[in-house]
């Protein structure tokens, strides 16, 4: 969006949370999808990465490991400043 809110663009339909990289260029956020092995509908997690307009979203966690669950992603530790 906007600094002022307008024009507001909904850049995924299936995030979970969202996180700005430090320098505002990236956006972490998790995804939760359906494991279609799974007879009872078991849900598994991932870690996507894309660029803060939307563009070149892309999977960091490995997809042959997609039934453990990862967590939410972080750009690294927190530090007070």
């Amino acid at each position: 969006m906007d600094v002022d809110g307008q024009n507001i663009r909904l850049l995924t339909d299936d995030a979970a949370h969202p996180s700005f990289s430090p320098d505002g260029t990236q956006i972490v956020y998790t995804r939760f999808t359906c494991d279609p092995a799974s007879a009872q509908g078991a849900m598994f997690s991932e870690i996507w990465v894309m660029n803060s307009d939307g563009s070149n979203p892309h999977r960091l966690t490995d997809p042959k490991q997609s039934v453990q669950h990862a967590d939410c992603g972080s750009w690294g530790r927190e530090t007070d400043s």
